[in-house]
């Protein structure tokens, strides 16, 4: 009996593929169960539709994100830092603060863990910032200033 699995099943298949089962186990444990649902014409139909809009929000996300990047390339954000005379910072600046910064600065929401640091920036001066989002790169300017006050 062909059905469409509602949740992944381990050793059957995951949410939304069309399996073929045997009939006991479809009526007596996957349908009550809401697990999966009789493949019907219908219902094989729907799911169609549904894989394209899916399809169309990623497409969409994707050239969001595609713009996002290439904007943020011509961006320069400086952050205002304490440091010493020799230029050394006394809080280090990190992927979390970054991130809020691009997000006060330019309104561009970028989660910290795509933001691509070996560690955190302790010296004042100039950096070029590399954002790895889902195998799409792009690149910004950050300078570091000594904050006077």
């Amino acid at each position: 009996m062909k059905v469409i699995l509602l949740k992944d099943i381990p050793k059957i298949g995951r949410r939304n593929a069309v399996v073929d089962v045997n009939e006991g186990y479809a009526r007596n444990f996957l349908i009550p169960k809401r697990f999966a649902e009789i493949a019907t014409d219908k219902a094989i139909a729907h799911l169609n539709h549904i894989a394209e809009l899916a399809r169309v929000d990623r497409d969409i996300e994707d050239s969001l994100l595609k713009k996002v990047l290439s904007d943020l390339s011509s961006k320069d954000l400086v952050i205002e830092e304490k440091a010493n005379e020799a230029g050394h910072l006394f809080k280090g600046i990190n992927q979390i603060l970054i991130a809020e910064a691009l997000n006060k600065e330019f309104r561009v929401n970028i989660d910290p863990k795509y933001i691509k640091l070996d560690k955190p920036l302790k010296t004042v001066g100039d950096y070029v910032i590399q954002v790895d989002i889902e195998g799409k790169t792009g690149t910004f300017k950050l300078t570091i200033k000594n904050k006077t006050s």
